[in-house]
């Protein structure tokens, strides 16, 4: 839907300057400013209202997409977390491996596996 809109606004600024109907190009302009305010708006909005958080946990669940990982994790108090990540995160981590991961919403920003150093006798 915002794609259509942005390509509408690029469309109409370009009508309007190869045609030399300054009116047009303006609308063109201006809407492709109001949709860049509005885009800005939200991805500020998200970055305050979501801050990232670390959390620790055993992964229990992994589904593959064709542009990313769902993971479920088992954190260290007993609950679930389920989230979406990128292809490069999810081929980091294993079915059962430990792993410290970073969230940022319902997205899984930076995993990290967790090498456990088991004692020898």
């Amino acid at each position: 839907m915002i794609s259509l809109a942005v390509l509408a606004g690029m469309i109409l600024s370009f009508a309007g300057a190869a045609f030399g109907q300054e009116k047009l190009k303006n609308i063109g302009n201006l809407s492709l400013l109001v949709i860049a305010t509005i885009a800005g708006y939200h991805f500020l909005r998200f970055q305050l209202l979501n801050p990232a958080r670390e959390i620790t946990g055993v992964c229990l669940n992994k589904v593959r997409f064709g542009s990313g990982c769902r993971i479920t994790f088992k954190t260290g108090s007993g609950e679930l977390f389920t989230g979406a990540s990128g292809p490069a995160q999810g081929e980091k981590i294993k079915i059962g491996e430990k792993a410290r991961f970073k969230v940022k919403g319902c997205n899984i920003v930076e995993i990290e596996k967790i090498v456990s150093v088991s004692k020898r006798a």
